[in-house]
């Protein structure tokens, strides 16, 4: 599909905890749309999601996820806790007769709490060629964006669309196959080897990508 170059900003309202891949757009509307259709089994195609597709590139054009920092706010680190997984009992101790007193207050069948790393910033921005109204509208069927997204992490509003030039390449900002590393050529970061999956539910495969972690300074909030 033809379509507009774009900068979708969402407000983030709660910390967001980065998974081992950098949330990444196709792969957020891939999965709105299985929300959209209740189908969580069928394949999603890449003409499914409202982004254009790169033939020379072989992959759709929308960034992965960018923090934007304003003036007033940067990008801060935060520990958010959440209970650990309990050991555990053998048979033995839970079925009867209980030979032995279980408690929670103390000891390995206490629960605990673990800290998860997490970042801040007033705005995930995404960069991206398509129909940015309509990406706009499946990424509010998301609850949340990165890891723990249902226990309240990474709960965001959209905020605004920004249209862009069309020489704006920003959209690179992703995922590019090895033999594709000119996708990065005078990005503002040093491109890192690994294996993930260029379209939304295809195989993992070597790929030079962006640091897990951009920003991006705005001017006016």
């Amino acid at each position: 599909m033809a379509g507009d170059t774009f900068c979708l900003r969402l407000k983030l309202h709660t910390p967001l905890i980065l998974p081992r891949a950098a949330p990444r757009l196709d792969v957020l509307l891939a999965e709105a749309v299985r929300n959209l259709r209740l189908d969580w089994d069928t394949p999603i195609q890449a003409s499914d999601i409202p982004l254009a597709w790169d033939a020379e590139l072989r992959g759709l054009r929308g960034s992965q996820l960018v923090f934007g920092t304003t003036p007033q706010s940067g990008l801060v680190a935060e520990s958010v806790p959440f209970p650990t997984a309990i050991r555990r009992l053998p048979f033995s101790e839970v079925s009867p007769p209980i030979r032995k007193r279980i408690t929670v207050d103390g000891g390995p069948t206490a629960p605990r709490l673990s800290e998860h790393p997490a970042l801040l910033a007033p705005y995930a921005l995404f960069y991206g060629v398509g129909d940015a109204m309509r990406c706009a509208e499946l990424l509010t069927l998301l609850s949340g964006i990165g890891r723990e997204h249902a226990h309240g992490c990474g709960l965001f509003s959209v905020e605004s669309i920004e249209s862009l030039p069309d020489d704006d390449g920003r959209w690179r900002w992703r995922p590019w196959a090895t033999d594709k590393g000119h996708a990065h050529a005078e990005q503002p970061y040093p491109p890192v080897v690994d294996h993930l999956a260029l379209v939304p539910g295809g195989d993992d495969q070597p790929v030079l990508r962006p640091p897990r972690v951009l920003k991006e300074a705005l001017h006016h909030g």
